[in-house]
This record gives structure tokens, C-alpha cells and sequence, in this order.
């Protein structure tokens, strides 16, 4: 039986339902398995492995999120972009974004999800002040989103904007400091962990992401919201650089965690996939 459930994991139909969500049924048989040794863990973790590189389809994914903008699904403040958005909720993010460039002489950032740029060009311009050579590149699954964007700032020769799924594709090189502040609250486990894979292997310096105090994580569909905690279960990044409170933010308190991504990038994703998706599938692995 460990054998067909070993050629199962393999299989591009297996493959296809764990990126989908149905990656607990497909470790169901596992789990009858895995405390016994560690040949089911290895088969399990593989297949997550590949499950967490691809993540939602994009195109799925995406149209999720051009219906949120289309249809006002966060309210009409932070031009769409909901109430964390607005001048008033992003003074402390500001705060922490422009010490944070200061202090760790960063030159360059990627914004995933930049939204649609209700505070960010606040943030830009006063860095530019004293780093006029900064360079910024603001990413979001939301096409049109983008494209408005582009035309708003098409003055701008050090901002760029493209259209991205975190989920699904490897971040651009370049960049000292990856900045994401509210996007895995609204992604659900595998989708999330997927995510956090590809900015551990962003090739950046510094991961700035967002974060709360809640006691447990929960399982969501993607486009819904979740106060995510990263230090906690299943997730378990526990030892950020540094912890910024975000005194400003609407809604529970709120934190910016400041995690090296060469630190990050030694992370198993592939066990935190598995946490994730079935947390009793394999208790032998970490």
C-alpha cells in the first residue's frame, strides 16, 4: 500500500489536487503510514514540495482579486485598496518602511502587493530626498490595477510596475529589501506557504511582511481574510530580525516582522506544507 501511495504523491493528477486544495485527501493514506518510517514522509514532502513552487492557479487566483477591485470588495477607501490603505491608517507602516530603508542602507525594494498606490508614492518620495537613485517595484496580481497604475506614474523612471502572482512565480532579482504587508492574510494555507517560499527565495536581503497576535491561524479561501500570525502553527517563523508594531492600523494589533531571507530561505516549506494542508498526515517530520 505505501508503494501506490508513493506513485500516487508522483502523479501529475496528485500534483494538480494539491495545489487545487485537495492535498488532504491525497495524504489521507499516508498518515496510516508515516509514524512507522520515514519512506511515506519523504513521498509526502516531495509531492508538497511541488505543491508549494506552484500554488493556485494564477489565472484562477488572479480573477479573484480583479473582482475585489471591480466590485469594491475591501470599500472604496485607499483607492480600493480597503481601510489599512487610507493616509491615516499608514502613518506607522511609513514610519517603519523609512527608518528600515535607512538603517539597512537598502537602495531597492520590491512592493508585492502594491494595490493601488494610495500612501507608497508618500513613503517614495521622501526617500528620494536622500536616495535619489532608489529604485521600486510595485507587484500585484490585480492586472488592472497595475496598468492604472503605470498610467498614474508614468513619470516616474524608478518606479515600476508589473502584474504578479506571488503564489506562482519566482520574484524578481535585484532587489535589497522585499516589502509585503497585506497579502497572506488574505490567501489561504497552501496558497500562503507557496508564497512565503518564493519570497525566501527572493534573492533580497530583507523580508518586511505583515503579521498579527492571534493564537491560531485558520483556513480560508483565497480572497477572504484571516488575522495570519507567521510565528505560530503551521507556519512557525518564530525568530524574526526585529518586530515593528503598526500603531496605526484599523482592526487588531497589528506587526511588521523583519526576517533575513538567507535565514528564511533554510526554512523546509515542504514540511510547512504539509502542517498546513493535514497536520496529523506525517508526525515524524519536523
Amino acid at each position: 500500500m505505501l508503494a501506490l501511495a508513493k506513485r500516487a504523491l508522483r502523479s501529475r493528477r496528485a500534483r494538480y489536487l494539491a495545489a487545487a486544495g485537495g492535498l488532504t485527501l491525497l495524504l489521507l493514506a499516508l498518515s496510516l503510514h508515516c509514524s512507522s518510517g520515514e519512506g511515506a514522509c519523504s513521498a509526502a514532502k516531495s509531492v508538497i514540495q511541488g505543491a508549494g513552487r506552484q500554488g493556485e492557479p494564477s489565472g484562477r487566483l488572479q480573477h479573484k482579486f480583479e473582482e475585489i477591485y471591480e466590485y469594491g470588495g475591501w470599500g472604496l477607501e485607499g483607492n480600493g485598496s480597503g481601510p489599512g490603505s487610507t493616509f491615516n491608517a499608514t502613518v506607522s507602516i511609513r514610519e517603519i518602511l523609512g527608518k528600515a530603508i535607512e538603517a539597512l542602507d537598502v537602495n531597492s525594494m520590491i512592493d508585492v502587493p502594491c494595490g493601488a498606490m494610495a500612501w507608497m508614492p508618500l513613503l517614495l518620495e521622501e526617500v528620494e530626498r536622500t536616495r535619489p537613485k532608489f529604485r521600486y517595484l510595485g507587484l500585484d496580481i490585480a492586472a488592472s490595477v497595475v496598468a492604472q497604475n503605470k498610467r498614474a506614474f508614468a513619470a516616474k523612471a524608478a518606479w515600476r510596475f508589473d502584474s504578479f502572482d506571488l503564489s506562482a512565480q519566482p520574484l524578481p532579482r535585484g532587489y535589497d529589501l522585499v516589502h509585503t504587508r497585506d497579502a497572506l492574510q488574505h490567501l489561504s494555507c497552501p496558497t500562503g506557504v507557496a508564497a512565503l517560499r518564493n519570497l525566501a527565495h527572493s534573492g533580497a536581503r530583507y523580508l518586511l511582511v505583515g503579521s498579527y497576535n492571534s493564537t491560531a491561524n485558520v483556513q480560508i479561501e483565497n480572497g477572504a481574510h484571516f488575522d495570519i500570525n507567521l510565528k505560530a502553527h503551521p507556519y512557525n517563523l518564530d525568530r524574526p530580525l526585529a518586530v515593528f508594531p503598526e500603531a496605526s492600523a484599523p482592526g487588531p494589533p497589528k506587526f511588521m516582522l523583519l526576517y533575513s531571507v538567507e535565514e528564511l530561505r533554510k526554512q523546509d516549506f515542504a514540511a510547512m506544507q504539509l502542517r498546513c494542508a493535514f497536520p496529523q498526515a506525517c508526525p515524524g517530520c519536523p
